[in-house]
């Protein structure tokens, strides 16, 4: 039988389009100290707990631990690191990882498959840790070392896309499993290893040097890495900003080298006009309006789809993001693995029909009074796109739209909890595992409770298929769907852009949209 996904037999990066299309050429010096700005200090470096996968710290989790291996969602490939292979048998039961020889810790002691199983023993054994992983290995039903690179993965059922769930585990903090710390420091610094540079132990391109919380860590040259001459850099100072305006200007007048953002924004705009570049993996998914289809009115999909219908996408994105983004023109990629041309169509959300979104809303008032009133808590960045959809849905009788200023903090605590009516937030679900993650029944990613019987038994025939063509099949029957049901209004691509200063040179992003601080050089 064909596998959907085999790990190739040599290294290899995946490399990112950025905001002009291309990318940043290999040339450049070896050396000096670039300046990262970002929207997330890590808490901790613990490998249970810090994302390596991702645009937001997933950068830093990787300059310290690398990965087992990344997934090119797009190819359809598995990218080795610290593992050279992920392969497994007929049924797709039992999988065997081979890991890269000679690869040491910063401390210099081995990588080999005890320190996997280690690691993974550990998030098992510790759910205080409250590791995105967990619920991945939870699921296995042995884990055995065959050798001193060989562990074997033995499943209850067959899982097509194991790689895909060790490597993101259906989170947006992701990574988890593929992060790999030393045993050796684990045991020796039990609950404090990660909170300081002295008890925390990778095999990163990078060794943590300072850490002060809330202010700045440093990270230096790892000169036991494998993947040698990288990295380039010596050594990188990262900071927090406390938004993207600060982030644009740092980068502009040269106070910083680098800075992931999490939104597009006029500054954006205003960086890009300057002559700056910004780097950006285009992704399956979409930055989106999601509705709490478990509060009225928005528990009713008729009210739902007329937000949907009255949405302009085209005046949205020319009035907010200018030129920095295009709107959706449905779930996939034309370059993913699971683009369907034939389906096209039936992927793309139907928006801009007042005339069949007022009578979506004449019906629902007349069956259950009017008018229908949705509040939008919103953080400052997000409330000139709440005041666009608010202006659009206005245009239909009877609905009120309110919006409630508050501060990023609190609408990311009310997405999480369950409290919030409309927000905005982003998706790449890229695989059966990520889709059973952000929109299955229960998914660890399922922030506002969504659950459909018809795209779980969707999402349950896909997960254990590893023919390419079945697997294709049942994803663009998930993305259709997902179209039907209006959970959210697709607006354009999701991804952070990443910001580079004029000074630096190689930037590569893996996917999705993640610079690769060990490739940067300056030039």
């Amino acid at each position: 039988m064909r596998r959907w996904i085999i790990v190739a037999a040599a290294a290899a990066i995946a490399l990112g389009g950025c905001g002009s299309g291309a990318q940043s050429g290999g040339a450049g010096r070896s050396g000096g100290h670039a300046t990262l700005l970002t929207t997330l200090q890590p808490p901790t470096f613990d490998p249970a707990s810090i994302a390596s996968v991702g645009a937001v710290e997933g950068p830093l989790g990787y300059a310290v631990y690398d990965n087992l291996f990344r997934v090119d969602y797009a190819a359809g490939t598995v990218i080795p690191r610290l593992a050279e292979s992920i392969t497994p048998d007929e049924a797709a039961t039992v999988w065997t990882i081979k890991l890269r020889p000679g690869v040491t810790f910063s401390d210099g002691t081995p990588l080999d498959a005890g320190a996997v199983k280690f690691n993974w023993d550990r998030i098992k054994d510790n759910p205080q840790l409250g590791s995105g992983c967990s619920t991945t290995i939870e699921d296995f039903k042995a884990i055995d070392v065959k050798g001193p690179l060989e562990l074997r993965i033995t499943l209850p059922e067959p899982r097509g896309s194991l790689p895909q769930q060790l490597f993101g585990s259906g989170q947006v903090r992701s990574g988890t499993c593929t992060n790999i710390a030393s045993p050796a420091a684990l045991k020796k610094h039990g609950k404090s290893y990660g909170t300081s540079p002295q008890t925390t132990v990778g095999a990163g391109p990078f060794v943590l040097k300072e850490l002060v919380p809330g202010s700045h860590l440093t990270l230096e040259r790892n000169p036991r890495y494998w993947d040698a001459p990288r990295p380039y850099l010596d050594k990188l100072t990262v900071r927090q900003a406390p938004d993207i305006t600060t982030s644009v200007n740092a980068v502009m007048s040269g106070a910083a080298h680098v800075a992931s953002v999490m939104a597009f924004t006029p500054d954006i705009t205003r960086y890009k006009q300057a002559g700056f570049r910004y780097h950006l993996q285009p992704m399956n998914g979409a930055a989106m309006v999601i509705f709490n289809a478990s509060r009225p009115p928005l528990d009713d999909p008729r009210v739902r789809r007329a937000l949907t219908l009255a949405t302009d996408l085209d005046d949205l994105t020319k009035k907010n993001f200018a030129e920095t983004v295009s709107p959706s023109d449905g779930w996939l990629t034309r370059s993913s693995l699971f683009y369907d041309a034939g389906r096209a169509a039936q992927l793309r959300q139907p928006t801009n029909d007042l005339a069949e979104a007022q009578r979506l809303i004449d019906s629902y008032v007349a069956e259950k009074g009017g008018p229908v009133t949705v509040t939008v808590p919103a953080a400052p960045t997000a409330i000139p796109t709440f005041t666009t959809l608010q202006q659009q849905w206005r245009r239909l009788k009877n609905v009120q739209v309110n919006i409630e200023t508050v501060t990023g903090q609190v609408a990311t605590q009310r997405l999480l909890a369950n409290q919030a009516q409309v927000a905005l937030n982003q998706s790449g679900a890229n695989d059966p595992e990520a889709m059973v993650a952000s929109f299955g029944t229960g998914g660890p990613q399922n922030y506002l409770k969504w659950s459909d019987p018809q795209l779980d038994a969707i999402l349950a025939k896909a997960r254990p298929e590893t023919d390419p063509a079945r697997q294709k099949a049942h994803m663009v029957q998930a993305a259709e769907r997902l179209v039907q049901l209006n959970w959210f209004i697709m607006l354009y691509r999701p991804g952070a852009p990443t910001l580079v200063a004029k000074d630096l040179t190689n930037v590569k992003l893996h996917d999705p949209s993640q610079v690769d601080l060990a490739q940067l050089r300056f030039r």
